[in-house]
């Protein structure tokens, strides 16, 4: 009796290895599922360019190329300066309808940097896909004055605050604790 119920206990456990087995193999050969992390971007990117260079308190002309890679039902653009800067045209909002995938829409903006320095666009765009609104955001640059002058200007200490051209780093100050 004992021999056939030790036969039968390895019977099962060759049974139950072999299905582990198969089970492993059977997820190996299934293809890895792909997470993205974060969220995930609308279907636009921008294209710009300057169309003139200015100095300070000259009207500049940027373009700006947006392209979808879907079918859109509308594609909604707006953007905001920081302060630095100043907007000719009042409008700052831009709406295009029924655009199919790749298709282009060009804004040409007018500003006046009033600031040397960098200054930055802030831009808002978001296509309507069935109901649904996706979004991106965009930044593009706006820099008077050479890098080169810009980073020996950042030398003179603000706050504490150190340019270090060697190890293009900056140094901020710190304070020690005891505790």
């Amino acid at each position: 009796m004992k021999i056939i119920l030790v036969g039968l206990l390895s019977i099962l456990l060759l049974a139950c290895n072999q299905e582990a087995q198969t089970k492993n193999t059977a997820s190996l050969e299934k293809q890895p599922h792909r997470h993205f992390i974060g969220k995930p971007q609308a279907g636009i990117s921008l294209k710009y360019e300057y169309l003139n260079s200015t100095e300070l308190n000259e009207i500049l002309e940027i373009k700006l190329v947006f392209t979808v890679s879907r079918d859109t039902d509308a594609l909604y653009v707006d953007y905001r300066v920081n302060p630095g800067l100043k907007l000719v045209d009042l409008q700052s909002e831009y709406q295009f309808n029924n655009m199919s995938k790749g298709s282009r829409e060009e804004i040409v903006l007018r500003v006046i940097p009033e600031l040397a320095g960098e200054q930055v666009i802030y831009i808002s765009a978001a296509i309507d896909v069935n109901g649904s609104k996706q979004s991106r955001a965009f930044m593009v640059p706006v820099t008077l004055g050479s890098t080169n002058e810009l980073k020996s200007n950042q030398n003179i200490p603000a706050k504490g605050m150190k340019y270090i051209p060697s190890q293009n780093v900056i140094s901020m100050p710190a304070t020690e604790t005891t505790e």
